[in-house]
């Protein structure tokens, strides 16, 4: 008796029919009569009632149907969570909700060194951190995250994105009070660029009068150019020199810092795929600042 054949006697319980069964099965007749014969041989009473070409199951066929069943569903079972534990060894779940424009080149540059290594990348859309379904997560903070099983990516700068036309653009570095009367632009309230700015103006004096909430980068650089706001920007994960109507700014009189934080399941640390390109982050986030 093996998985096949119990396959083949569900198959024919039912259709109840052996022509049926077969054509399903693709296997020919004869074959799958014997098959059956052979099983109901095995287990030592036959399986189903037999009146001229017809077959029904009797109780002894119900009752090894029920138990073929759960046979089956625990094969398939098994098979399933064999194959997800693959998954798992062969790819690295990475989800992330900053550095998104970095990630792409950050991945290839890694699939160039361990071609046969799956990095799937999931774009997280909420600052959980969730262990439970990644390797891997990367969320901004105020501050460094203070859990074991995590480390800062990326310490940066945050500047004051500006028209070219704005008259602090001729300053190599502004004091963030010269900007009391600007309305800014921010990222939606609750991200932690928005707590950045609000507290960065606080600690010089002032609440700073927000003009809009943007859902993106390319929306806020978009305000910024239509001279309707200043905004303050991270330094390296936000690309900044790809806005060519806008200045970037050092803040003269604060520190302004953003946090890049990565965390990782303890769990995967077993993995040699997962620590491979942990380390590859740090090492293309450390060469940021390097740069």
């Amino acid at each position: 008796m093996n998985i096949q054949h119990l396959l083949y006697f569900k198959t024919i319980s039912k259709y109840e029919n052996i022509s049926k069964a077969a054509q399903e099965l693709l296997i020919a007749q004869p074959a799958l009569s014997k098959i059956l014969r052979s099983l109901e041989e095995e287990v030592g009473v036959p399986l189903f009632d037999r009146v001229g070409k017809k077959i029904s199951l009797n109780p002894n066929g119900e009752s090894f149907l029920k138990h073929t069943e759960k046979i089956l569903q625990e094969y398939d079972d098994m098979l399933s969570e064999l194959n997800l534990e693959k998954k798992k060894n062969d790819a690295v779940r990475l989800s992330a909700k900053v550095a998104t424009l970095l990630l792409p080149d950050i991945i290839f540059e890694f699939k160039k060194q361990y071609p046969e290594i799956a990095v799937n990348f999931t774009r997280n859309t909420t600052m959980d951190i969730d262990m439970e379904r990644f390797d891997l997560v990367i969320l901004d903070s105020t501050r460094p995250p203070e859990r074991k099983n995590a480390c800062v990516l990326l310490e940066e700068e945050c500047l004051i994105a500006l028209h070219k036309g704005h008259p602090l653009a001729a300053k190599q570095k502004i004091e963030l009070n010269e900007l009391e009367k600007e309305k800014f632009i921010i990222p939606h309230q609750g991200m932690p660029m928005a707590e950045i700015a609000e507290i960065a103006c606080h600690r010089v004096g002032f609440q700073p009068e927000i003009l809009m909430e943007c859902d993106s980068r390319l929306t806020l650089f978009s305000f910024v150019e239509g001279r309707m706001g200043v905004a303050l920007v991270p330094k390296y994960t936000w690309k900044c020199e790809g806005a060519e109507d806008i200045v970037f700014r050092s803040i003269a009189d604060i520190e302004c810092k953003r946090y890049i934080n990565l965390y990782w399941n303890e769990n995967s640390m077993q993995q040699e795929t997962v620590v491979l390109f942990l380390n590859h982050l740090k090492k293309i986030f450390k060469s940021l600042i390097e740069q």
